[in-house]
């Protein structure tokens, strides 16, 4: 029976064609729901079998092709997640220790040689070090931060997501209070299965861009958002800025991706928001069919208690 068949391991994904007498809707849903991939209703005709079992193996063969390349790609995102890591880790240590040593000479200077400190010739110098080393260690930072999002999820827990959109408005509240920013937040945000830290930083990230890309000079009106559906709840963050060209849409969630070279940044904030939902078992998409801007939506399953 088909049941036999797919039980065994090395026949899981041969396609079965199933030839029957009976063409009524039950026994046709009982054959699918155990593994059919077709049928066909004797009498049999030669032509008509020849093309069902073409398809079968046409359909079998990019199946695998399929797999094949998800494996492949699999493969290459741990490659690369691990070659970011071990980099970023042996790149802080040395950038630490040269910004300390450079805190060290700037102590030197203020004991023993004063008068360079006030030297116009060595302000400029002076002030510029520190600030490149400090850039270096924020962008090692992210890069970390990336190369860990979907592997450090703590335990999944129900979390009124309310209480972790406040706590993010509390974090940006310098940056959201200023005179040509305007945010809606809608009310009553579920509970939800998650890492409330990272989810956190989901937040963050997606706020932080629409703060960072709006039209300057111009009034900006955010937009915090959610919706049910069948398997878990959806939340938007929404903006009238900018916006994401369309052919970027998809490039925009690989790291080290980065549209706006004027604005400063490490190009992995969305790519870090991808790897934490995907943790999740959630998706995050941008929205196709708003284009005022740009809005953003992740997915994360209901609670137990929801």
């Amino acid at each position: 029976t088909i049941e036999q068949i797919k039980a065994q391991e090395n026949l899981q994904d041969i396609p079965i064609l199933m030839i029957t007498a009976r063409d009524d809707t039950a026994t046709l849903k009982k054959a699918f729901d155990a593994g059919a991939s077709d049928y066909i209703v004797k009498p049999i005709e030669p032509v008509t079998l020849n093309a069902r079992i073409s398809a079968a193996l046409k359909t079998k063969l990019a199946l695998e092709k399929e797999k094949t390349l998800t494996k492949e790609l699999e493969s290459q995102k741990r490659e690369l997640s691990k070659f970011v890591h071990v980099v970023s880790h042996d790149l802080k240590s040395p950038t630490a220790s040269a910004a300390s040593l450079f805190n060290f000479f700037l102590y030197r200077l203020k004991t023993d040689y004063p008068e360079l400190l006030n030297n116009p010739d060595y302000q400029d110098i002076l002030q510029r070090i520190p600030s490149s080393l400090q850039r270096m260690l924020d962008f090692v930072d992210v890069t970390l931060e990336y190369a860990t999002a979907g592997k450090t999820v703590g335990k999944l827990r129900p979390v009124p997501m309310q209480d972790v959109v406040n706590e993010v408005l509390q974090d940006l509240a310098a940056a959201l209070h200023q005179p040509l920013i305007s945010i809606d937040i809608q009310d009553d945000f579920p509970e939800v299965l998650c890492d409330p830290l990272k989810i956190k930083q989901v937040w963050q990230n997606l706020l932080g861009n629409a703060i960072k890309y709006r039209v300057k000079d111009r009034m900006t009106h955010l937009f915090l958002g959610w919706k049910a559906s069948e398997d878990g709840y959806s939340f938007c963050v929404q903006d009238d800025g900018v916006g994401i060209p369309e052919e970027s849409r998809d490039s925009v969630f690989e790291p080290f991706v980065r549209l706006d070279t004027s604005q400063e940044g490490s190009g992995v904030g969305l790519a870090t928001v991808q790897q934490i939902i995907a943790a999740h078992q959630g998706q995050v998409s941008i929205d196709p069919s708003y284009t005022q801007g740009t809005r953003i939506w992740f997915t994360l399953p209901k609670s137990q208690e929801s």
